[in-house]
């Protein structure tokens, strides 16, 4: 049995029938022919352009790994150049540049809750989980890499917290049931004794049905793997680390313990989740092909010097030594040639060097960036300087393609993780032994503003509204200080404001919202003016 007939065979015994989502006689249907075998080579195909590292994509084109692909990834650049060893193939980074730009534009995820006990045993949870960086260096760069991945949520008594871990694409797989996803296999690779095995965790939940207990379910089965995937059922006791591993069983708990990752929808793959680089691939191989053409020109252009031989110093054996210099040229050449007119040259070095067309390679390379960032990112925030005369109202203007991504992505990314703490909970009371239940107070999963307005730009477009009565102190408080401000500071302001926007002898034509007027009246208001350094 093969890895991917084992998977089938679990989702099978699962939900009972094999479904499918498209029409089995569609021709893309009958073109992909097994979903199972294309989902992870592009799951590793994606992962690979994102790591950056030229040699591995090099080696993943080769022949006999794209003999798997489709026709079109072997006219790839990098397919072509692998049989070509002269070439030197450049990779640009721009996968990588992507996505670690969004995953800084996202920023650091934030969790409150008017319950400040519930509040810092989630700080403390996380903390111990080494959660933030687990999240921004593991499972949001690589969910919208690869398309999806899972956390897995264990309990052990050595630890005071559940414990989290993050499983790559390759090493998930879901099981769906009416576009829901009620369950997941984790694989985990083993080499003991020279043999290497493969356990697969499945997490799920059951309902109550005439055999089954309804509640969530963990079971284990470890095989020995064998050249090409094939599989072995062995005992778990194959190894003694696993020997203890037994079916863990929760009671009338439905929840999984463990949360899919997934940021954007597939609906060629409606239980998995689709790589923000999808569709991105050939531009990326067009971009490489530019940068590799341009760096061969910059090498040809480099100068060519004839030497005469009669000029150059000999070796004991009375070779000729070249002079030795970074990536230069030397042509042997007679001590005297005749010109066209029959006259003798004399022995001097000649220097030559071609005169090429750099300004196409480099038209080549912005015009495929402009068509990679398309959709995803704005320029400017991979820090493309596109228009050096753009004032800051054109910058944000640019910005917006960059929000709607980042709202998108925020916008699943607080879903995850709500749902992390959810389970680590839940699972922290089961350890502890008390009941699990709902009934706690809520918490909240919150990002900071991007590209948040400066103080002066936010003075000038609140005092004017301010002034005409359009929004009322406290709001124009909150928003001109924000966390600039502690909510003490932000009463004394609005009181302060409101006595004197109240004054008898000040209208609000005559007050520009700063809180600097030329009338007397501030004066005897206040002891001492506003301090903007607060800033």
């Amino acid at each position: 049995m093969l890895i991917i007939d084992y998977i089938r065979e679990k989702v099978k015994e699962f939900l009972g029938i094999q479904h499918i989502h498209k029409n089995p006689n569609d021709i893309n249907f009958q073109y992909i022919s097994d979903e199972e075998i294309l989902r992870i080579s592009k799951a590793k195909e994606f992962k690979l352009w994102y790591l950056g590292e030229g040699d591995k994509i090099e080696q993943y084109y080769m022949v006999g790994e794209s003999a798997r692909k489709g026709f079109n990834d072997r006219n790839y650049f990098w397919s072509i150049a692998t049989k070509e060893a002269m070439v030197k193939k450049v990779h640009s980074g721009i996968p990588n540049a992507i996505i670690n730009t969004l995953v800084n534009v996202v920023g650091e995820h934030q969790i409150t809750s008017d319950d400040k006990e519930l509040e810092n045993t989630i700080y403390d949870m996380l903390e111990d989980n080494d959660f933030i960086r687990m999240v921004n260096q593991e499972q949001l760069p690589l969910t919208l890499a690869q398309g999806w991945g899972a956390y897995k949520i264990n309990i052990d008594e050595a630890y005071k917290y559940p414990l989290i871990e993050y499983y790559e694409a390759e090493n998930v797989r879901f099981i769906g049931k009416n576009r829901r996803i009620e369950g997941i296999i984790y694989l985990d690779y083993y080499e003991v004794n020279n043999k290497k095995y493969v356990l697969f965790e499945t997490r799920s939940i059951k309902r109550k049905t005439e055999n089954v207990e309804a509640g969530s379910y963990v079971e284990y089965n470890l095989f020995e793997l064998k050249e090409n995937n094939n599989i072995i059922p062995v005992e778990l006791s194959t190894i003694k680390e696993l020997s203890n591993l037994e079916t863990i069983f929760i009671p009338g708990y439905m929840k999984i313990l463990g949360v899919p990752t997934r940021i954007f929808h597939d609906p060629s793959d409606v239980n998995y989740g689709r790589s923000i680089l999808t569709g991105k691939i050939d531009l990326f191989d067009d971009l490489d092909q530019a940068l590799s053409q341009a760096s061969q020109t910059v090498k040809v252009s480099t100068p060519v010097e004839y030497y005469p031989v009669s000029v150059l110093e000999k070796n004991s054996f009375g070779v000729p030594i070249l002079p030795v210099a970074y990536n230069r040229q030397f042509i042997k050449k007679p001590a005297s040639i005749p010109s066209g007119d029959g006259v003798m040259g004399s022995d001097t070095i000649q220097t030559s060097q071609p005169q090429l067309n750099f300004g196409q390679y480099a038209y080549e390379v912005k015009n495929k960036l402009d068509l990679i960032l398309t959709g995803i990112l704005s320029p400017a925030t991979m820090g493309i300087d596109v228009a050096k005369k753009d004032n800051a109202e054109a910058q944000r203007e640019k910005e917006k393609i960059t929000l709607m991504t980042r709202n998108n992505i925020i916008n699943a990314q607080r879903k995850i993780i709500q749902d992390v703490v959810d389970v680590c909970l839940d699972l922290l009371m089961y350890k502890n032994g008390q009941p699990i239940s709902d009934e706690r107070a809520d918490f909240s999963v919150i990002y900071n503003d991007f590209a948040t307005p400066s103080f002066e730009s936010k003075l000038q477009y609140l005092s004017p509204a301010y002034s005409g009565g359009a929004i009322s102190t406290e709001k124009y408080v909150e928003t001109l200080w924000g966390e600039m401000m502690s909510d003490e500071e932000q009463k004394e302001e609005v009181e302060r404001l409101n006595k004197i926007r109240n004054a008898d002898n000040l209208t609000p034509e005559d007050f520009d919202g700063t809180g600097i007027t030329d009338d007397s009246v501030e004066e005897e208001i206040f002891n001492e003016p506003l301090d903007v350094s607060k800033e």
